[in-house]
């Protein structure tokens, strides 16, 4: 009896030391000042991405310090207070993924921005790109995108000296479905009264009335049926369910790659855009909101958060130190 306790007690011990050796934390992403604590060195290691800790070490984050970990199974913690951190005892903390569909898309998120970092580099350039001017109508609609209803705005920023625009809707084959001239910079339509199909590809297009050179590049959209919908909405609402109680820049910007994935831009717009505005000072979220908006040409909207963003306020220190 006693041999039989001891073996069962043996491979207990055995098999909390083998979770605890093969469990590491992965630094998703961080920002100022973020130490690991060293039993061997006497000064504090910085921490960068991609560094991997052990439950058994310990991390300082100083005043303005922000850290994202990741664990083995995809679990994630913020920490934003300054102080000294036993990993060990942070491990209850660990957000725990509730459904397969976000344990799926959390899974995905996670690998794709632990490769991410690097990208933050070339926001040096994004300064330039944003501030560069166009002489054509531009759009304030992502370039492609899913339309989750039937009446729909599109909408697009006013182009200097044009008194009026004409708006154009056409097929993959290029023939035309619909065309308005107006003289806002808004149209609303009903697009079940235009008898569009549902999840197929259609286009629009702007351009000045008096000349169609600065016609604007087409923008591509899907109008979703009503079970392909209803689908949606329920993942959504499952995403949002899991991650939305705790209202954190991470959160966010786990429901806005949810919804780029899906092809739902609209709306990822206002969650990467949410997930910025709750992280001032921190350039990865905002990277990735910039990012977001260059990549659906919504370049007007870019050179707005741009300067409002931790790059041009670094960018203007920079500037003033020359």
């Amino acid at each position: 009896m006693r041999l039989t306790l001891l073996i069962l007690l043996l491979i207990l011990i055995s098999s909390i030391a083998l979770v605890c050796q093969e469990n590491e934390y992965t630094v998703l992403t961080k920002s100022g000042g973020v130490f690991l604590l060293h039993k061997i060195s006497k000064e504090p290691v910085e921490i960068f991405v991609g560094d991997k800790l052990k439950p058994y070490e310990r991390i300082e984050l100083s005043r303005n310090g922000y850290l994202v970990l990741v664990d083995t199974n995809f679990r994630s913690i913020e920490l934003s207070e300054k102080g000294i951190y036993n990993l060990a005892s942070l491990d209850s903390l660990f957000i725990m993924k509730r459904n397969s569909i976000t344990e799926k898309i959390t899974e995905f998120i996670f690998t794709e921005m632990s490769t991410s970092e690097e990208k933050n580099n070339e926001m040096k350039t994004l300064g330039a790109v944003v501030r560069k001017t166009f002489s054509k109508v531009e759009a304030a609609a992502p370039k492609i995108g899913k339309i989750l209803d039937t009446v729909y705005t599109f909408s697009w920023y006013p182009l200097l000296d044009t008194t009026s625009y004409i708006f154009r809707l056409f097929n993959e084959d290029g023939n035309t479905l619909y065309m308005q001239e107006t003289k806002d910079t808004a149209l609303t339509l009903n697009l079940a009264e235009i008898n569009l199909l549902y999840d197929k590809n259609y286009f629009w297009t702007v351009f000045d009335v008096s000349s169609d050179n600065n016609e604007i590049d087409s923008i591509s959209f899907m109008l979703i049926s009503p079970n392909s919908k209803a689908v949606l909405d329920d993942k959504i609402i499952s995403i949002k369910n899991d991650f939305i109680s705790q209202k954190s820049p991470l959160n966010y910007l786990i429901i806005a790659r949810y919804l780029k994935s899906e092809g739902v831009n609209e709306l990822a717009v206002e969650y990467f855009e949410k997930s910025a505005e709750l992280s001032p000072n921190l350039e990865f979220y905002w990277g990735e909101y910039l990012r977001f908006l260059l990549e659906l040409e919504l370049r007007n909207e870019a050179f707005t958060k741009w300067n409002i963003s931790p790059f041009n306020v670094e960018e203007n220190k920079t500037e003033t130190k020359l």
